[in-house]
């Protein structure tokens, strides 16, 4: 638990995210485009967080920004284009996600991954709410 996760785990991951975003960049974003993102989003969040670093509050606060709008955008069938600051953004947190993928160690990634479904349920059990 000590070592960071595999290589080919590394890869696969980061390639998933690297896609989702030339997907959203390419104007061809869907739901799972955007949820894929998202995740990635949160999950360096935490995984930043769970290395003892400070993440930069306003890269991922104009990353989460662009995502939650594309994702409005999305649902509502509407056209819709990434702003460079969100492109930049977005840029900077796959960057950083594919640095701690590679660096973290594996019970990080655990306890990040296990935060983000955290999450997930937390806001999908507000979302049947309302």
């Amino acid at each position: 638990m000590l070592l960071p996760l595999p290589a080919v785990t590394v890869r696969a991951l980061s390639l998933e995210s690297h896609t989702a975003l030339a997907a959203v960049i390419a104007g061809h974003a869907t739901a799972p485009v955007v949820t894929r993102l998202l995740k990635t989003l949160y999950l360096t969040w935490f995984l930043q967080q769970g290395m003892g670093e400070l993440p930069d509050m306003d890269t991922f606060r104009t990353a989460e920004a662009a995502l939650a709008l594309c994702s409005r955008c999305v649902r509502e069938g509407r056209e819709w284009r990434l702003a460079e600051a969100g492109r930049v953004a977005l840029c900077r947190i796959l960057a950083l996600n594919d640095h701690l993928l590679a660096s973290a160690p594996a019970y990080c990634h655990a306890e990040a991954t296990r935060r983000l479904r955290m999450l997930a349920t937390s806001r999908a059990s507000s979302s049947d709410l309302r």
